[in-house]
C-alpha cells in the first residue's frame, strides 16, 4: 500500500492550526514526520510537544524523529538513549511511527572534525540506532531507519550498511536523497537501481524515498513545485515496480513551501 510522507522541518509548537489547514487542503491522510528540535546542543523536552502531537494526530499519522541528522554530532550515545526513552514515554502514545535514526551513515553521525562535538564510530551508530529500534518496537511502534544516498559519498551507502548495519532491522527502510546535493545527480535509471539494490539489502518490510528537498549546492534551477512534481509524477510510477517499494517521499521543506500543496493534492488523488 502506497505510503504518503511529509516533513514539517521546524518546530510544530504553535503552528498546529496552520499545519492542520494545509493537511486538510492536501485531502489525504498522510504520515507526518515531526523532528524533535535541538537548541544550543540540547534536545527539546518532549513534554513541550505533547499538546501539538495530540492536536495533529487527529489529522495525520505521526512519525516522531527523535534526532535529526544535523543534531547527531551534538549528542552522546548515552544522551541519545535517554532522549529516545523520554520521547517514547511522553509522546509515543500519540505516534504511529518512530524514526530510530536519520541519515545514519551521513557525516553528521560519523565525521571526525572540530565542528562535530560528539562524532560516533560507525559501530556505535549501529548500536545506538538498534537500541532505539528495539525500544520503539517494544512500545510498540512501527520503526523506520533512514540512510543517506549521494553520488559522491564515501563510503557508499550499501557498503556502509554491509559493514555496520547488517543486523539492523526496522519496519521501514528509507533513503534520503537530495538531487541538488551533488555536482552530478543520479539519472532516473541510476536512482532506480540504487533503490532496487537497497530493497535487496536492507532488512525492512517496506522501503521508500524518505527525504528529499531543494537543499544543496547544485541544480538550483528547480523550484519546489518542479522537484515535487518530478518525484511524484516521474519517479514514483516507475519506482513502484521495485520490490517492497511503497513510496513515502518525505519532502523536507514542506513547512517552507506551501506552494507544493496543490501539486501533492493532484498527484496523490490518483
Amino acid at each position: 500500500m502506497r505510503q504518503y510522507l511529509l516533513t514539517w522541518e521546524d518546530n510544530v509548537i504553535g503552528n498546529e492550526v496552520e499545519i492542520i489547514r494545509r493537511l486538510n487542503a492536501i485531502g489525504r491522510r498522510v504520515l507526518l514526520r515531526i523532528p524533535i528540535q535541538e537548541h544550543n546542543g540540547k534536545m527539546d523536552e518532549p513534554a513541550a510537544y505533547e499538546d501539538a502531537f495530540i492536536a495533529l494526530k487527529e489529522h495525520a499519522d505521526l512519525m516522531i524523529e527523535f534526532v535529526d541528522s544535523d543534531a547527531a554530532a551534538k549528542i552522546t550515545a548515552a544522551e541519545y538513549a535517554a532522549h529516545v526513552a523520554k520521547c517514547l514515554d511522553v509522546l509515543g502514545q500519540h505516534c504511529t511511527v518512530a524514526e530510530a535514526g536519520n541519515e545514519i551513515n551521513g557525516e553528521n553521525w560519523i565525521k571526525h572534525d572540530r565542528k562535530h562535538k560528539h562524532p560516533h564510530p560507525p559501530a556505535e551508530v549501529g548500536q545506538m540506532v538498534g537500541t532505539a529500534v528495539e525500544a520503539a518496537q517494544d512500545f510498540p511502534l512501527i520503526t523506520a531507519v533512514t540512510y543517506y544516498l549521494s553520488t559522491d559519498e564515501q563510503p557508499p551507502m550499501l557498503e556502509w550498511m554491509g559493514q555496520h548495519a547488517s543486523n539492523l532491522k526496522s519496519n521501514y527502510g528509507l533513503i534520503s536523497y537530495y538531487p541538488n546535493s551533488a555536482e552530478v545527480a543520479f539519472t532516473r535509471d541510476e536512482l532506480f537501481q540504487a533503490f532496487t539494490d537497497f530493497a535487496r539489502v536492507v532488512k525492512a518490510a517496506e522501503v521508500g524515498w524518505g527525504e528529499y528537498g531543494l537543499t544543496g549546492n547544485f541544480h538550483h534551477e528547480s523550484s519546489a513545485e518542479d522537484l515535487v512534481r518530478k518525484v511524484e509524477e516521474e519517479f514514483w510510477p516507475s519506482f513502484s515496480a521495485i520490490p517492497k517499494y511503497e513510496g513515502f517521499g518525505g519532502f523536507w521543506e514542506w513547512q517552507t513551501h506551501s506552494e507544493v500543496d496543490q501539486v501533492l493534492r493532484d498527484a496523490w488523488s490518483v
